[in-house]
């Protein structure tokens, strides 16, 4: 068996590389010459540059790979054919036969390839989850990225993302920095470095490149998207009055569009400045316009926004027209109706607040327009107020006994006493504590029919008070029913009272005669009042008994001894003298005189002694009665001196008798 041939060490200076796979078609003197043939060829075809594009724009990605394998063999320190060799590797896939080839390169285009390898490796390895080899990546790309420049914008945001990508903050940080080098950028890079750099916390670098291409000629459109853009990467450093300032004076004193002005209205009242809000407030929209035209011209959440400004600016007029332009586009709107009314009330014009608040409940009752209205009323003094107020609770709400009193109360000071009537008719039906007072409402108003029928149906119902058993019983007087009188104050004795005082005189008994005198205003006051009205009346009548047992409630009653009058105090002790004989009077003549001393009770006294004489009585009665102040004036009297003379005599001492 022949031995086979060893192909011969492949001449350096062959450009066609040796392959001994290739099918033999011709002797290897053959291919040689052919070589030399196709290098002269090349050589004079295409020398220096012309070769070296021939090789870049071929689409042989092998035979420009072999090609150039033997350049770099020939020519090691070239850059170019490195770099060429590099990006044919590249393009077939072989990327660790082009970071070799790239080992000894140390330029920015090196380290671009370098770049695109490893960012392709990086995502291929995090892709299927190779760990490893992402580390490698990452570790490979860091060290990279550490000494980029970018040459341009482009550069710049690619390295910003894959840095971010990498989690390298300090890296980022130092990058983020360089986008001044490419300063003004064109609007839709800028935009794009504002996004980025607000991303990664730069927010008033953000805003500087923004207001840097706003400079620059570009149309009012973007240059106003530009400033609010700006304005918002601001505002997320946390200092609204700071984004406020730069972008008013990016934007100037210009006229600007209604949108941006909306934008600065925004902006000047996140920053505290609700003058300057109000300034571009007026920017905006034309607040001069009648109500219903302004309120079509502004949106829903401008009309709030408006609101707002212009009660912060403190222009209370201007926030009622807004309120009035809300309400010709929303006539059912509850929230704007209340804050008008509210704004009405601060402006100065309470009058018209409250006739808010009235409309406000007749549309729909709530509990806080209910509050309103009677703040306002009791403010006002306003009898309507109170009116609308309480016609409001009678509908709504259920009223106490005093709250009924009052709203029948309000009606009648506004001179509407019927009204008031039918009031207390309506509440007598489940709270019939108000008959009394509408039984003595009735009386005032010459009803008097109706009047006692409403007291008999108050007493009837067990709701009479003490105070309306007086009222009841003066009524009956005056109407001539004195039987009726004193039976309906025997049947309440036993009443207390609980009612307000009343600032009207009713008419009571005084000295046996009608005579206009203020109620009294406590139980104490009131009973003492009551009884004495019985005794009274039963005393007229001829009913001594029951005049007696009256008189003598009070006179017992230590509340009570100090408000029976005079007159009550005499008939009691003449009750008394009739009923129980001198002895009981003249126990009760002491006492009778240090509370009422009077000539009458003097004479009672003289003649109680006449008819039951003792030295240690008329003693007792010239100690008490003439040794007073009030009875010396009593000696001279001729009437005192003939009864005292009596009871001398009567003892037997006509020497005392005369003297």
């Amino acid at each position: 068996m022949l031995e086979k041939t060893r192909p011969a060490t492949r001449d350096p200076l062959h450009i066609s590389p040796d392959d001994p796979q290739r099918s033999r078609l011709f002797p290897r003197g053959a291919l040689l010459g052919l070589g030399l043939l196709c290098a002269a060829t090349l050589a004079l075809v295409y020398p220096g540059q012309n070769l070296m594009r021939l090789l870049s724009t071929s689409a042989d990605d092998g035979l420009a790979i072999d090609y150039l394998r033997h350049l770099v063999d020939l020519r090691g320190g070239n850059i170019d054919l490195r770099l060429m060799l590099a990006q044919r590797y590249m393009h077939i896939g072989k990327s660790q036969q082009a970071l070799d080839t790239l080992r000894s390169v140390h330029t920015p285009q090196a380290d671009a390839l370098r770049l695109q390898i490893w960012k392709a490796r990086w995502f291929d390895a995090r892709a299927l989850g190779k760990a490893k080899e992402e580390a490698q990546a990452r570790q490979a790309l860091s060290a990279l990225l550490q000494r980029t420049q970018p040459a341009n914008f482009n550069e710049w945001r690619d390295t910003l993302v894959l840095l971010q990508g990498l989690d390298e903050p300090q890296a980022v940080q130092r990058l983020t920095g360089m986008v001044t080098r490419f300063l003004p950028l064109p609007p839709a890079a800028a935009l794009q470095a504002a996004r980025l750099l607000v991303g990664v916390h730069a927010e008033p670098l953000a805003a500087q490149v923004l207001f840097a291409t706003a400079k620059t000629r570009v149309t009012e459109a973007e240059r106003e998207q530009l400033i609010e853009q700006a304005a918002r990467a601001l505002l997320a450093t946390g200092d609204p009055t700071q984004a406020y300032r730069q972008t008013a004076a990016a934007l100037g004193k210009g006229a600007v569009a209604p949108q941006m002005a909306w934008f600065m209205v925004k902006l000047a009242l996140g920053a505290n400045q609700p003058a300057e809000a109000g300034d571009w407030l007026r920017k905006a929209v034309d607040l001069d316009l009648p109500a219903a035209a302004l309120g079509k011209a502004l949106t829903p959440a401008q009309r709030e926004l408006a609101w707002q400004v212009l009660l912060a600016g403190g222009d209370l007029r201007g926030a009622v027209h807004i309120g009035d332009a809300a309400l010709a586009q929303q006539p059912g709107s509850r929230t704007w109706a209340e804050r008008r009314a509210q704004v009405l009330e601060w402006s100065g014009q309470p009058d018209a607040a409250m006739q808010q608040w009235i409309a406000l409940l007749r549309a729909e009752f709530t509990h806080h327009a209910l509050d309103e209205l009677h703040r306002l009323a009791l403010a006002l003094h306003s009898s309507s107020g109170l009116d609308a107020y309480w016609e409001q609770r009678a509908a709504h709400t259920t009223l106490t006994t005093d709250e009924w009193l009052q709203y029948a109360q309000a009606l009648e000071v506004r001179g509407h006493p019927e009204k008031a009537v039918s009031i207390l008719r309506q509440a007598a039906v489940k709270q019939p504590e108000v008959l009394t007072s509408l039984a003595w409402l009735l009386g005032n108003m010459g009803e008097v029919d109706a009047s006692l029928a409403a007291y008999a149906e108050a007493l009837a119902r067990g709701t009479l008070s003490l105070r309306g058993s007086i009222d009841y019983a003066i009524a009956l007087l005056q109407n001539g029913q004195f039987e009726q009188a004193r039976q309906t104050l025997e049947q309440t004795q036993h009443l207390s009272d609980d009612t307000p005082c009343r600032s009207t005189p009713a008419a009571v008994i005084t000295d046996g005669s009608a005579a206009a005198q203020t109620p009294p205003c406590n139980d104490v006051d009131l009973l003492a009042a009551h009884q004495g009205l019985l005794g009274d009346i039963a005393w007229d009548m001829g009913e001594q008994r029951s005049a007696q047992s009256a008189y003598g409630s009070i006179w017992n009653n230590p509340q009570l001894r100090d408000r029976i009058k005079p007159y009550q105090l005499q008939r009691f002790i003449m009750l008394t003298q009739k009923s129980q004989g001198d002895a009981a009077a003249l126990r009760l003549l002491p006492q009778a005189w240090a509370k009422a001393p009077s000539e009458a009770l003097a004479l009672l006294w003289l003649q109680s002694l006449v008819r039951q004489p003792s030295t240690q009585g008329i003693a007792e009665w010239e100690r008490v009665v003439l040794g007073s102040a009030a009875g010396a004036p009593l000696r001279q009297q001729p009437q005192m001196y003939a009864a005292r003379a009596q009871v001398w005599r009567a003892l037997g001492r006509t020497d005392r008798a005369l003297a």
